[in-house]
């Protein structure tokens, strides 16, 4: 559920970009954006009714919470693209504000301190760590190359497609 829910991303991206950045949206990706998400909801909420109920109201509001918070990263990388900052300014300046805001909310939750003794722990957990470093700064080159190019909805639709 929360993948699926995670996908809902777009119109609230597509919000913030409308209602901040002034920025229009065609007949076709409104409706197209309006599909994708009743799908979305109508799976959420058979997954609410059913009968081994996986997700709560306040999962689902949490989730929700969640998407509609993430959807103002997209567009400031956007804007940030459009007065012209390189793709390794928007990537290193984005990448510092969510690792202060990720430090706080991992060293209040003890999070931060499982992972340091899980990696000092197991010589493996290093190497993997290094591993998913260099594959998430890939993955991460990539999707600013496509918000650079292309701008913050589509950058969330390639991000849902995956």
């Amino acid at each position: 559920t929360k993948v699926v829910f995670r996908s809902c991303k777009l119109i609230p991206t597509m919000a913030v970009a409308y209602f901040v950045y002034r920025e229009r949206f065609s007949l076709v990706q409104n409706v197209s954006a309006v599909a994708v998400v009743s799908g979305l909801i109508f799976f959420g909420y058979a997954d609410m009714t059913a009968d081994t109920k996986v997700s709560t109201v306040f999962g689902m509001a949490l989730q929700g919470a969640s998407v509609v918070c993430d959807a103002f990263l997209p567009n400031l990388q956007a804007a940030l693209f459009k007065v012209g900052a390189s793709r390794l300014e928007v990537t290193f300046y984005t990448n510092m504000y969510v690792f202060f805001i990720m430090t706080l909310l991992g060293g209040g939750s003890g999070h931060i301190v499982g992972a340091f003794n899980f990696a000092m722990q197991d010589s493996m957990g290093g190497v993997l760590l290094l591993l998913y470093t260099i594959v998430a700064y890939v993955a991460i080159s990539f999707h600013m190359k496509v918000v650079e190019k292309f701008g913050s909805v589509v950058a969330v639709l390639v991000g849902n497609a995956r």
